[in-house]
Formats: C-alpha cells, sequence, structure tokens
C-alpha cells in the first residue's frame, strides 16, 4: 500500500472552517490534501489530478454533492475514486440518495477524527485489493492468450492444443466469476457488522455475535488472499522449501485444534489416526501445515454430516499423511482433474459450494516440491480420501521436550516495560488492546529512529517491532539496538513474511518472528518465551 504522504485527498466543503479542520486532521497524518468549496472546482480538479479518495459535502453552492458525486461516477477516469460523503445531513433518505448516487461511505458532521482516519483506511485497503484484483486479471488473461497461442502453434496437436485452451478459458472464465463474490462477502460482513457495532442499546450478547462474524470474515478473507497470492508466487516459481526439524505430533496438534470448533459447529465427528509418538524428522513445517489445512478445510466444506478423520503412517522411506470424510464425494471423471489451477468439480453459476477451487493445486505443488505424491480415492455420496506423501528423514532428537506453553494462564507482567515500534497508530492501539491482560507497561516509538533513543533512555524489557516503517525500518532499527543491548528480546511483527525479510531480521539479531495479521495465542506464546 502507498504511504499515507504518497496519498491525496480531495476535500470539497463550501464551509472554510470545516474544511479546514478536515485538512488539519488528514496532513497532521500525513495525507496530501487538496481543498475545493464547490463541485464544479471539483470536477474540474479531478480531471487534472488523480486523487485516491474524495471527500464530499451534500449541501454547497451550485451543484451540490449527490449530483458531483453521479457526474464523477460517470467520468471513466474518476469512477473509481471512493468518495465519502460529509455532511450534517443524518436523515435515513439523504443517506440512501448518497449511496443511490455512487457514494462509497457516509460520516455524519461533527466528524470524528478517530472514525475518519479508520475508514479512510479502509476504504484504501479496499481500493489496493481491487487494483491486485485487476493486475492479476490482467496477468491471468496475458498467461492464457500466451498459452492458447503456444499451443496453436504445433499443427501436429492442433485438437487437443484447442481443447486444452478451452478449458482453461472456462476454468479462469469460472474462477473470474467467482473471485469477485468469494472476496466482497466475507468483506460485507466485515463492514456491515461494523457499521452496526456503532449502533446504541446493543445488547453483550448482540455484540459479541457481531464481533465474532466481523473475526470470522477476516479469517475468511485473509484466507482467500493468502491463497491467490500463493498460487501466484508458485506459477512465478518465488516459493522455496525451508527444511528444519520439526515434530509430527505437534503438526497434527496445529492442524486439529485449528479446525476444531468449526467442525464441532458442523456437528461433525473430527477425529485423529496416528500414533501418539513424538518423532522429530527434517522437513518444512509451514508447507505440511498449509497442505492439511487445505485438505481438511475441503473436507469439512464438503461434508455435511458424519466424520473426519486424518493423521499419517511411518513407512520405510517416507511418511504418509491421509484426510478422510464421508461427504458428497467425487465423480470418477473428475478426479484426474481436482488438481488442477482454478478448478473444482462443480463450476457452475449456481454452486453450492463456495471457494476459489486453489486449495488442490497448491497442495499438489507443494508437495512435488516436497519431493512427494498426492492421490485420492473417492465414491460419489460416501465420501472421499485424499493421502500425501513425503520423504522420511529422521531428526537425531528423537523425543524433545514438550516447549508447548498454556498461553491462558501466563505470568502477570505489571513490572514489565514493552516498546512497541509501530508507525500505524490503529496497529498500535491494537497491539496495546490484544496484550492488555498482561497489565505491562506501553510505550509507543512510531519509526526505527524513535526506537533506538527509548533504549538508550529507558529501561526496556522487550521490543515488538514492525518492518517497514518510515525513517529507519525495523531490520536497521534491530541491528544498531543490538550495538549497545546483546539482551533485551526483539520481536519481528510484520505483514512482510518472506524468508528473506525473516532472514535478515533474524540475521539483525532479532529472537522471533510473528505474522500479521497476528494470532494472539502465538504472540503470547512467543513474548511468555522471551520474557
Amino acid at each position: 500500500m502507498k504511504q499515507n504522504k504518497e496519498i491525496t485527498i480531495l476535500v470539497v466543503d463550501d464551509s472554510p472552517s470545516i474544511a479546514g479542520y478536515v485538512e488539519n486532521i488528514l496532513e497532521e497524518n500525513s495525507y496530501n490534501v487538496v481543498l475545493a468549496s464547490t463541485g464544479e472546482d471539483a470536477l474540474k480538479l479531478s480531471s487534472e489530478t488523480e486523487f485516491d479518495i474524495i471527500l464530499l459535502d451534500i449541501v454547497m453552492p451550485g451543484i451540490g454533492g449527490f449530483k458531483t458525486c453521479k457526474k464523477l461516477k460517470e467520468n471513466t477516469k474518476t469512477k473509481h475514486i471512493p468518495v465519502i460523503f460529509l455532511s450534517s445531513l443524518n436523515k435515513a433518505e439523504d443517506k440512501v440518495k448518497a449511496f443511490s448516487s455512487g457514494g462509497t461511505d457516509y460520516i455524519p458532521k461533527p466528524v470524528n477524527p478517530k472514525e475518519l482516519l479508520i475508514r479512510i483506511n479502509t476504504h484504501l485497503s479496499y481500493s489496493l485489493m481491487q487494483n491486485e484484483l485487476h493486475e492479476m486479471n490482467c496477468e491471468l488473461e496475458k498467461r492464457v492468450k500466451q498459452r492458447t497461442s503456444e499451443l496453436l502453434e504445433s499443427n501436429n496437436k492442433l485438437s487437443i492444443a484447442k481443447e486444452k485452451a478451452e478449458e482453461a478459458n472456462k476454468l479462469k472464465s469460472s474462477f473470474l466469476q467467482n473471485i469477485s463474490h468469494e472476496i466482497r462477502t466475507p468483506l460485507n460482513g466485515i463492514m456491515g457488522f461494523s457499521q452496526l457495532l456503532k449502533l446504541k442499546d446493543l445488547s453483550n450478547e448482540i455484540r459479541d455475535n457481531y464481533i465474532d462474524t466481523i473475526s470470522q470474515s477476516s479469517e475468511k478473507l485473509l484466507y482467500i488472499i493468502t491463497n491467490i497470492i500463493d498460487i501466484s508466487k508458485i506459477e512465478t516459481k518465488q516459493i522455496e522449501i525451508h527444511k528444519e526439524e520439526t515434530n509430527l505430533k505437534d503438526i497434527i496438534d496445529e492442524v486439529y485444534f485449528s479446525f476444531e470448533s468449526l467442525a464441532t459447529n458442523k456437528e461433525l465427528d473430527f477425529k485423529v489416526k496416528s500414533v501418539g509418538n513424538k518423532t522429530n524428522i527434517i522437513s518444512d513445517r509451514e508447507k505440511i501445515v498449509l497442505i492439511l489445512t487445505h485438505l481438511i478445510d475441503n473436507a469439512i466444506k464438503f461434508t455435511a454430516k458424519g466424520q473426519i478423520n486424518f493423521g499419517f503412517e511411518i513407512k520405510t522411506n517416507e511418511i504418509e499423511f491421509f484426510v478422510e470424510d464421508t461427504g458428497i464425494g467425487i465423480d470418477k471423471d473428475k478426479l484426474d482433474i481436482i488438481f488442477t489451477t482454478f478448478s473444482q468439480e462443480e463450476n457452475s453459476m449456481a454452486r453450492s459450494y463456495e471457494g476459489l477451487g486453489l486449495g488442490l493445486s497448491i497442495s499438489k505443488k507443494y508437495i512435488e516440491l516436497l519431493e512427494g505424491r498426492i492421490g485420492v480415492s473417492s465414491e460419489k455420496r460416501k465420501g472421499s480420501r485424499f493421502w500425501f506423501t513425503i520423504p522420511y528423514i529422521r531428526s537425531a532428537n528423537e523425543e524433545p521436550e514438550n516447549n508447548k506453553l498454556d498461553i491462558l494462564d501466563f505470568t502477570d507482567y505489571r513490572n514489565k516495560t514493552i516498546l512497541v515500534v509501530e508507525d500505524d497508530l490503529v496497529n498500535f492501539y491494537y497491539l496495546k488492546a490484544l496484550l492488555n491482560d498482561m497489565n505491562a507497561i506501553f510505550i509507543h516509538a512510531k519509526n526505527g529512529l524513535d526506537a533506538i533513543e527509548y533504549c538508550k533512555n529507558k529501561n526496556i524489557d522487550l521490543i515488538l517491532m514492525d518492518i517497514q516503517m518510515p525513517e529507519m525500518n525495523g531490520i536497521d532499527a534491530t541491528r544498531e539496538i543490538r550495538k549497545g543491548n546483546q539482551k533485551i528480546p526483539i520481536i519481528a511483527i510484520s505483514a512482510y513474511v518472506d524468508q528473506k525479510n525473516v532472514g535478515m531480521f533474524m540475521n539483525a539479531g532479532g529472537n522471533a518472528f510473528v505474522e500479521k495479521p497476528i494470532n494472539r495465542d502465538f504472540l503470547f506464546r512467543k513474548i511468555t518465551e522471551l520474557l
């Protein structure tokens, strides 16, 4: 996403005091601001300048806000710009008219600074996602055309090439039709229930239900986006395998607990069928967990009742993992295509099950990178059994100590001071709220330079370090802090989780790396291990 200083916002309001007030809020957060006092000025400026967001008043001299918004949306150059109405009109019909004219959001005056900044950030994130999807669409179209062209050049295989190209186009079209729905559905849940949380007189039970819905929708959206990113990395050969010592039982436990509640909610019998040993192997733990996650997610999705079993069996030279279900099963003539990218057994517009059809394709690619095999046996309306193998490379450390911690019973840290290095104020407050039960003292540093000064002048017990920041990034800041302090634990908290960044941070002196969005229990575990 662009840095704030690269984002330009047009504020349209005929009141100089209100326009100045909004301008101050935005400029304090490093946004570029352009002011306009009439709808005519707004239309002229937007035809000359590329704005990221427009904040638009309704009641103005000349053409009002509704008509201005409608004209913006009719212009191919400006129709993509999110328009947020800022107005003292607060009747339901005014809001309906605002959205009918093409408005993206509606904020009543007087404007709350925190609400304004959060909503701007939300719509900027959504615009970024739309742009990425557009680029992905263009890239997919380019690849399909290239593949079709290459196949058609082979005259002796013209018939086969044509069939493959048509099938690829069908899969691509189905995928592109589905991707908008799959992303908009959880996004609608997040934005819709966030709005409902602002209603007064909500009972605690209803409020908790809204929060649970937002959390579930966020996880679903993250899962979809992660799959899209993973398949893109696979296609561009950016995926690397990182083998290390890992424990089979710990892998199974992690996957089981991540799906236990989902299976329980569907009243499915969810069981592990493995020998309860603590065998250590050398492999890529993350990839194994992701493969099992895709397979079990599919099993739960396509199983309405009955049971799901999963586990592993150690053989002579390989380990065979399996996932069994009593779901809808797969037609025998479809078994050969279910591992194809963008493919699902059911690809019609009226599909009974959601999903992008990427999970099995991603799993197959990962398994091939791990030098393993994947297969499936299935019978329609009776269930399926997916299995995959990886090489059995045994670790010398057969029975390691169980380092798992009871995260729900961690120590009280009221005498500890934690420095949170984070340029985004919303993320800082989120981290502080997330760790509130620790009773620790929290200090906020906006960038790496501030973090270095705090470490020189204050007694810091632990640092939570963002990686991408202005002035000085988290990796350079960690390296500088280590010059004067070798003992203070430093945990990176970042969305930049590729192995290059992880390696650079650890080489700079970091102790652990936590991925955004943050898994609360995992973060607690890392903090407890280091404090």
